[in-house]
């Protein structure tokens, strides 16, 4: 596997993108659970919003962990 050499400023770059779009997708899954909720609440159940909100919080929750371990990363000393 031939992986491009990255600066630790394109590391750093990359990491708050992921970081920007874990936090908005984190907010989308909120929104959509609060949704959800509210209209179990009144007895109506939202199919797309069982579905949807694990999925958004999840995947926000990986995209966070990415942008933290980039940050991590480039941090880092250079090793060899």
């Amino acid at each position: 596997m031939n992986a491009t050499k990255l600066s630790p400023a394109e590391i750093l770059r990359n990491a708050g993108r992921a970081n920007a779009m874990g936090s908005d997708l984190l907010k989308v899954g909120l929104s959509v659970g609060a949704l959800g909720v509210a209209g179990a609440a009144l007895g109506a159940v939202c199919p797309a919003c069982v579905v949807a909100t694990p999925a958004l919080l999840g995947f926000g929750l990986l995209q966070k962990l990415r942008g933290f371990f980039l940050k991590r990363r480039a941090r880092a000393p250079a090793v060899g």
